[in-house]
């Protein structure tokens, strides 16, 4: 009796060590930012994709040649999507008057033009919003191999991708601002 208690006992000490190396491997979804060139080129396909703004207008990125672009996937239901909706508001302050955008593509489809309109009132979002197809974040996925939300792209003034930026933690906000300082620094 007194070995099953122990064999138990180290099984559960063996799982609880592993799940806390999971949870810190998890921890850091985004890669550390690469220099120029290091990321793929992006393709035409999503260049000039065109996605429905909820202003009615049609955004597609090649229309933002010489803007530096923060494309962020995101959904109203997303948590992490939500946390991290209130720097893009800041940033999108900040370095506006620097030629700085922020879009933001709802990954759902079947959200409505009022919901998210309605969210956008409510979170005081100023950046511009619209759906993305699912065709087009395939093109996306692609490029960051992760199937979830929030991820962004940062896309220089031409048209190069400078970094991707994968879930909505502390250490993914600061390598984005990182990569944003040494954006306007070039």
């Amino acid at each position: 009796m007194g070995k099953l208690i122990s064999i138990v006992l180290a099984c559960f000490l063996f799982l609880a060590c592993a799940n806390n190396q999971s949870v810190e491997t998890n921890q850091e979804l985004s890669p550390k930012p690469k220099k120029k060139g290091e990321y793929p080129s992006l393709p035409s396909s999503i260049l000039e994709a065109e996605h429905k703004g909820i202003d009615g207008k049609t955004i597609k990125l090649s229309d933002y040649q010489g803007k530096i672009v923060l494309v962020n996937l995101w959904a109203t239901w997303c948590v992490p999507c939500r946390k991290e909706i209130p720097i893009l508001i800041e940033l999108q302050k900040k370095y506006a008057d620097k030629g700085f955008i922020v879009i933001g593509l709802d990954v759902d489809e079947t959200e409505t033009e009022a919901r998210i309109k309605n969210f956008a009132q409510e979170m005081q979002i100023n950046y511009q919003l619209g759906w993305i197809s699912q065709k087009d974040q395939n093109e996306f996925l692609k490029i960051s191999r992760f199937e979830g939300v929030p991820q962004s792209f940062l896309v220089s003034r031409d048209g190069e991708l400078l970094g991707v930026f994968m879930g909505g933690g502390d250490q993914t906000i600061l390598k984005l601002r990182e990569s944003l300082e040494k954006a306007f620094a070039e």
